[in-house]
Formats: structure tokens, sequence, C-alpha cells
């Protein structure tokens, strides 16, 4: 197919930190056909340790603008003058305050791309949670239904998208988040480790509750040898070290920053557990699947579509106290160590959403 057949496209995201969306976006920016699509990509600032993972072809560009804005207006002019002179096709990008941005820039612009946004999570409880919630309400309420298309990495999120911000069912569709290919991971056994050890991967913000995890893992470390490691950067880093300083845990609960290597990690552990209020479609749960480690989560709005309670991991309620999550754990811990039955059935549940099943449907919704 000739080059110029080609749609041109352009991912804008803040920068490429090791993170569940940033690792998406590069997993799709090399699994993209390179015969229908011709990407690019434009970073508010060019850093992390994923850019080594893209492909060399991929043109960047460095908006050199840190933080989250640090200048509003001129990330949409360059925008605005990369659309106009690479004669872009289509945007992609990830989260609402990005979507406006780019939306900003198309209704600028001379080309007049289509705008397609995806979003990992529950906005309607998410906004609620941030800075200026009343106002990122609204803005939401004017800009997503804007978008020429909306990506949903849930059924409960398109519904959010649908009944509290009144984006047209129609522009809304659901892809799951990708399944990589973890090829490193050996056979695991029924019992892992003498004193089993439990997993949190992912940002340290408010949301998550990973305070709520460490006060439930001080209840299980009074009934049974265990350990805790915690793998994640965010704000709520250094109150989290001085819980588990409080609580009396340094030498059973480990914090480690962000690896790329978090596959081998997830094969080494019993059980991965997840508190948050709200969460999209993790990709921490569908890598533990994927490598028969199994999965405790409190049931945030969307949890039932991955996690089948008894099947394919275990559901907990959401106003869980610190004492029930730690029984539930124990109960958990203890199952893995008897049983493969929900590891099995997790993985054979999880295998259908590969990475390039998915990627096939992010391509149609760009070439539709």
């Amino acid at each position: 197919m000739n080059r110029k057949k080609r749609k041109k496209v352009l991912v804008v995201y803040y920068n490429l930190e090791v993170g569940g969306i940033e690792k998406k976006l590069v997993r799709l920016i090399k699994s993209f056909s390179k015969k229908k699509l011709d990407i690019e990509l434009a970073l508010f600032e060019q850093k992390g340790k994923l850019l080594k993972q893209l492909p060399k072809e991929v043109k960047i560009y460095n908006l050199k603008q840190g933080g989250r804005f640090r200048n509003f207006f001129k990330i949409i002019w360059q925008l605005v003058n990369i659309i106009n002179n690479q004669k872009i096709e289509i945007i992609f990008t990830y989260g609402d305050l990005p979507g406006a941005i780019c939306l900003l820039a198309k209704w600028l612009s001379k080309e007049k791309p289509r705008v397609i946004i995806g979003i990992g999570n529950v906005m309607s409880i998410w906004i609620k949670h941030t800075r200026l919630s009343i106002i990122r309400r609204w803005m939401n309420l004017f800009f997503l239904p804007q978008a020429d298309k909306l990506i949903a990495v849930s059924k409960r999120i398109r519904l959010d998208l649908i009944e509290n911000f009144m984006v047209p069912k129609r522009k809304v569709m659901v892809i799951y988040n990708l399944k990589d290919k973890l090829d490193l991971v050996k056979k695991r056994k029924k019992t892992r480790n003498k004193i089993p050890v439990i997993l949190y991967a992912g940002r340290l913000v408010k949301q998550k509750r990973v305070d709520l995890l460490i006060k439930a893992f001080a209840e299980v470390s009074k009934l049974i040898k265990a350990r805790l490691l915690i793998i994640g950067e965010g704000p709520e880093k250094d109150r989290l070290k001085n819980l588990i300083k409080k609580l009396e845990m340094q030498g059973k609960i480990k914090m480690e920053n962000f690896t790329l290597d978090l596959n081998k990690r997830l094969a080494d552990v019993d059980l991965v557990v997840l508190s948050s209020i709200v969460e999209g479609c993790p990709n921490i749960i569908m890598e533990s699947m994927t490598v028969g480690t199994l999965v405790l989560a409190t049931k945030y709005p969307g949890a039932e579509e991955l996690i089948k309670d008894g099947q394919t991991g275990f559901l907990v309620d959401l106003e869980v106290n610190p004492k029930q999550l730690a029984k539930e754990m124990i109960k958990a811990i203890k199952y893995s160590q008897k049983s493969q039955k929900i590891a099995i059935k997790a993985k054979q549940w999880v295998s259908k959403f590969d990475l390039k099943t998915q990627t096939l449907k992010y391509e149609k919704v760009f070439l539709s």
C-alpha cells in the first residue's frame, strides 16, 4: 500500500514514564499495522523509561512542557502546528484533560482531524477525588461529547459516559485493555513461597487505598507469616512509608519503585491485591491472570467484568474494613497454596484479550 494512503495518526500524551496507560500506548504503537497507519507521537515532555521501547521509525515531538500543563496555550499551539504541517488525520489520546487539549487543537487547526479519546476510569467517581472536581465535571460535560469517538476500557465506563456526561451511545465503544505476551514466566508450582508474598503494583494515590491494604496486612501478620511488596510511585508514597513505620511493619512490608520487569515479580508472588475505590480495566489484574497469580480485588464499579468471584479470582465489598480484608487475604492465600483451579480458569478467561485481537479493534476504530 502506498505511504500516502496510510492514515496519519498523532498519539498525544504526557510522557512515557512507567505506568499502565503509558505501557499500553507503547504496545499499541509497536503493534499497529505499518501498512495502514503512519504513527507519530507528541509528548508534553519527552521523558520516561518506555521511550527506549518505541520503534526507531516513530517520529516524536517534544512539546517541552513539564508537569501536567505548565503552559497550556503553548501545548495547544504546538499541536495545531503539528496537525497542519503533517496533515494529521487522526489524534489519539488517553484521559479527559489531554482529550480537551486535543479537541481545542483540532478546532483551531485547518486539517480538522478526528479526535479519539481513551477513557480508563469511571469519570463520575474519579473526578470526585481530583482537584477542582466541580469545574472538571463541567469541563467533561462540554468536551467529552465533542470527541469523534471515545474508547472505554469497560462496559461500566461506557455506561457512565452515556448517562453522566451526555455522550451519544454511537460515539462510545468498549475495548478492554490488552494482555501482554509473557514468554519469560516459568510454570508455577502449587506452593510458591514458604512465606506467602502479597503484591500491590500501581500508582500510589488516595483512590487506590493502599493505606487500607497496609492496615489489613498488619492484621494478616498477626495470624500468619507473610510479606507485602508494594511497587509504585505517587504523591501518597511518603504518607504510606510513615504508616508502615507507625504500624512497625518495616521488616514485613517492602516498597519499591516501578519496574519494567514487573511480569517476573508477578510470577513469584502468591497473591495480588487491589483495594481501590475506582478502577478501569487494571493491567495488573490481566497480567496476574496471565501468569497464574491469584487476584483479590474490591468490587469497584466494573470489577465483575474481569473477575468472576470464586471462578477467576476473589472480590470483596467496596466498604471492606482492614480486619475483613485481612480475613479474605488469608483465605485467598490458603486457596492458592492448595489449588490452581481458579488460576487455570483465569488464564483461559484473559487469553481472549491478546495484543493482536485488541490492536485490531483499535485499528478498526481509526479506519472507520
